[in-house]
């Protein structure tokens, strides 16, 4: 038995279409970009990388931490995750089948390696959100808003109940921890009386904030993690460490080092897609204000998210033909980059830091 008027919608990123799906389904109208900015997920960020002792990249455009993101999406609208941090199997399912005869959806975390309907090449360790939304004999239906084929696609569909239970015992961090908490809901008070607000009703200075702290992130955001930096500095680093590669690694290393550098630009929350829910989102606000330089703000953010995929495709063909200019190729592209994004970056600072002291003022 599946919720009645629950949809499964095609997302971007897994943790940010999951909740979209979820609050859309509890009469809150948004759109994918608004979950992933307001939920103040926008990180470029880089762990220091050395080749011949590390086995995993770990690089992206979306903050890390999945249920940061998650929380602070939902505290934007004034919600809170009801969660279960337990590892025993049954009060999980008791935790899913309780929010299932409460009309509630509920989201997991899960390692896409123990998903049944994921495509064989896809069935690795890395963390993936979906959501629960019926009940089958010896089972569950599951919506998930990103199959990463290519085209991307979904699965509204059954799990068995012993493959989503093992999906959630191997679920880790992107640095093997165990996640905090692995199935929540929500529960908005008086669904059925409550006046819901769509999206552009919410204050501007509300607005405002998750922007602003993307740019402070960007331009002064120090160490996150044990050698993980973020924003300006993180690229610095990576472009240096880029370099270094070239010169210190065999044909054969770097081949596969560019192939997995493209596919965290393009995929898994990468800056192509991050910077094309930034423009999206100053498009939202040029609508809702009539401001010319929201446009303004949103055309130059399309722009860097087309500039990062002609990276990430310079970087794929580099990856099978490696020219001898291809280094420096890149190092261009990069250098380009980092001076574009500073100077938007501190734009995009100005711009809320004015409009919130005119508010305040």
């Amino acid at each position: 038995m599946k919720l009645q008027k629950y949809k499964t919608g095609s997302g971007n990123i897994c943790i940010t279409s999951c909740l979209r799906d979820m609050l859309n389904y509890f009469g809150f109208e948004v759109r994918e970009y608004m979950i992933f900015v307001v939920s103040m997920a926008n990180m470029f960020y880089y762990e220091d990388f050395f080749p011949e002792k590390n086995k995993t990249l770990k690089m992206g455009g979306i903050y890390y931490d999945v249920l940061t993101v998650i929380e602070n999406a939902l505290g934007f609208f004034n919600l809170k995750p009801i969660h279960i941090n337990s590892d025993d199997d049954k009060e999980i399912l008791d935790f899913v089948r309780n929010s299932l005869s409460n009309d509630c959806p509920v989201m997991a975390i899960t390692s896409r390696k123990y998903l049944d309907y994921m495509p064989a090449n896809f069935k690795d360790n890395i963390p993936h959100c979906i959501n629960i939304i019926g009940l089958e004999e010896d089972g569950f239906i599951v919506s998930d808003t990103y199959i990463p084929t290519k085209p991307v696609d979904t699965y509204e569909g059954y799990l068995s109940e012993k493959s989503f239970l093992r999906s959630i015992q191997k679920a880790e961090g992107i640095y093997r921890g165990k996640f905090r908490y692995s199935c929540l809901t929500i529960k908005p008070e008086s669904r059925d009386r409550r006046e819901v607000k769509t999206f552009s009703e919410y204050p501007m200075e509300k607005m405002l904030w998750p922007i602003l702290a993307a740019a402070d992130t960007y331009l002064d955001g120090e160490v996150s993690e044990d050698r993980v930096l973020v924003g300006a500095k993180g690229l610095r680093k990576f472009q240096k460490d880029f370099v270094c590669w070239f010169q210190t690694q065999d044909e054969k290393n770097m081949k596969q080092l560019l192939k997995n550098i493209h596919n965290h630009l393009v995929d898994f929350g990468g800056c192509v897609t991050t910077y094309h829910f930034m423009s999206e989102f100053f498009t939202f606000l040029a609508q809702k204000t009539e401001e010319p330089f929201w446009y303004a703000l949103s055309d130059d953010m399309q722009f860097l998210s087309r500039r990062w995929y002609i990276l990430a495709n310079t970087i794929c063909k580099a990856a099978f033909i490696v020219q001898g200019d291809t280094e420096e190729n890149i190092r261009v592209r990069l250098d380009e980059l980092l001076s574009l994004e500073w100077v938007l970056w501190n734009k995009v600072k100005l711009v809320c830091e004015g409009l919130l002291n005119e508010n305040n003022g």
